[in-house]
């Protein structure tokens, strides 16, 4: 018996290893009767060294290896046998049937020659669906990608349309300003115009020239003279001067009575185009 407490493991099957510094073991306890009229079971232990207890698990593995390869070797012949007797002349038959001109060659199974037309047949069928099948496929790209460049479309027309809604809805919002400014101006207007001014400025006004008409719209709808340059495309000195000729035509002499002689007229000639 050792000298040191041994370390105790289960391992498996019931088995139970104890090891130590120096020796090592391996046991199995089970209970027994020695005789029917035992009061208690005894305990029969059986211990073995760790070193035999290695030796005869190797061994059964290599057995058990050994079992394994040769049942590998026999299936591996058996494969070579059947292959060399069956597969191969098989294979050498169906090379034979899958060409026309066997150049005088004898097949080895008689037995495989009334299907060679059907395989033939069922070769140019296979044939023939891949060849609809490529079709089909390329069809269906050139579908697909018009199907895309269509959605692309729509979804620009739809942006398009979204565009041009904000821009309607933001005109309709300018010319409602412009449309209330005119009403409000043309309301100061009668209030404030004498006749005799306003029917001075409508001969005046209907003497204007293109670009004075276009100085005097724009005088009239509040721009300052640096602005009106800039809508126009020209110098501040020419807008002066077509301002000038504009208040000795239309008998204009500051810029207020130019708005409300222009609202006035702007609103006469809506209610005219509404009647």
């Amino acid at each position: 018996m050792p000298d040191e407490i041994l370390t105790e493991k289960s391992i498996r099957e019931g088995l139970t290893a104890y090891s130590g510094t120096k020796l090592s073991f391996v046991w199995l306890s089970e209970p027994f009767l020695a005789a029917s009229g035992d009061a208690q079971p005894h305990t029969l232990t059986v211990l073995l060294p760790r070193s035999d207890y290695n030796q005869i698990l190797l061994k059964s593995v290599l057995e058990i290896v050994g079992l394994l390869l040769l049942l590998l070797f026999f299936g591996v012949v058996c494969c070579l046998y059947y292959t060399r007797r069956y597969l191969r002349p098989v294979m050498r038959d169906i090379e034979f049937l899958k060409k026309a001109d066997c150049g005088g060659a004898q097949m080895t199974f008689d037995e495989l020659r009334p299907v060679s037309a059907r395989l033939r047949f069922h070769e140019q069928t296979i044939t023939h669906l891949e060849t609809e099948k490529h079709d089909i496929q390329e069809r269906a790209d050139h579908f697909r990608s018009q199907n895309e460049q269509l959605i692309n479309e729509k979804q620009d027309l739809q942006g398009q349309v979204e565009d041009m809604r904000s821009q309607t809805e933001d005109m309709q919002g300018q010319l409602d300003d412009s449309l209330a400014k005119i009403r409000r101006l043309a309301h100061l207007g009668k209030k404030e115009i004498d006749l005799a001014d306003y029917e001075r400025f409508l001969e005046g006004y209907a003497k204007l020239s293109a670009k004075e008409l276009e100085v005097c719209k724009a005088l009239a709808s509040g721009l300052s003279t640096r602005q009106c340059a800039e809508q126009i495309g020209c110098a501040t000195s020419t807008i002066d001067t077509y301002r000038k000729r504009l208040y000795e035509k239309t008998g204009i002499h500051k810029a207020r009575q130019l708005q409300l002689c222009y609202a006035l007229l702007q609103m006469e000639q809506m209610e005219q185009e509404t009647q």
